[in-house]
């Protein structure tokens, strides 16, 4: 029943989902993501501070005052719902919106495989990178005279653990983009043939490890080509462009075009 209420909700146009949005975060995938649900949506648009934490104000709107937050209006007598947590967000919103089933895997198997890339972008994957962010942060915001020092230890942890760590993350995607080409060498997904929720969930975290080059020179991006294609498919497709306008539109061009920018 509940689906069925929401699919009426979105016939005759009532529903209404708003996004919260922190600059150069995965909140951007969110937004592509209802473009490509062809849902109706307002973008609330927050910049980060000067140590690069999110405002104050987030937690006023859920206690962890984390991005992204949505918050589902069904206008039917129900209450407003916020999620959290890019992962839940993402698995919600396929599975009450697709009624065209364009992101909903094919098979049980499918979906079972689109479940691990969803926490594995969060978990193993996100979790690595994370460690590799919040040194690089830090080291950079030592005090001068101390800083070659920071930046040694730093790094000597990094290539102990991180890195190696995060290397074999990419290489476990390539290599499932490698087999996925061999079956279509025109659109590349993780899962099936179609875009799921694992592409939407993984693209931000490769954006961010090629273009945001994250790893320095510890990995040549080039040896990467099919991750380098899921990319710029990515870019190309129409509600990711329309995803990027609006929030140019909603945020004056005062905000960051892409999310690691």
């Amino acid at each position: 029943m509940v689906s069925t209420e929401i699919f009426i909700d979105r016939l005759i146009g009532t529903l209404l989902t708003t996004v919260i949005r922190l600059e150069r975060s995965r909140a951007h995938r969110i937004v592509w993501l209802l473009e490509e649900l062809n849902l109706d949506y307002d973008i609330k648009l927050y910049h980060r501070t000067e140590s690069q934490r999110a405002p104050e104000e987030l937690k006023k709107i859920f206690p962890l005052g984390k991005s992204p937050i949505i918050e589902v209006d069904h206008h039917n007598g129900k209450e407003s719902k916020k999620l959290a947590e890019s992962g839940h967000i993402t698995n919600y919103l396929i599975k009450h919106f697709d009624t065209n089933k364009k992101l909903t895997a094919n098979t049980e198997d499918d979906e079972e495989s689109v479940d691990y890339f969803v926490n594995f972008s969060e978990g193993t994957l996100g979790a690595h990178l994370t460690y590799l962010i919040v040194h690089q942060v830090g080291a950079s915001k030592a005090p001068f005279f101390v800083r070659p020092v920071i930046n040694a230890f730093v790094n000597k942890m990094d290539t102990f653990y991180g890195i190696s760590e995060v290397k074999l993350c990419i290489d476990f995607m390539e290599d499932i983009l490698a087999k996925q080409a061999k079956i279509n060498p025109e659109e590349l997904y993780f899962v099936g043939d179609h875009l799921t929720g694992a592409d939407v969930m993984l693209f931000f975290n490769i954006q961010t490890l090629l273009d945001g080059k994250r790893l320095g020179d510890a990995i040549d991006t080039a040896d990467y080509p099919n991750m380098n294609k899921f990319l710029a498919l990515v870019k190309n497709r129409p509600a990711y462009i329309k995803a990027e306008e609006k929030i140019q539109t909603v945020g004056k061009n005062q905000f960051a075009k892409d999310p690691i920018s």
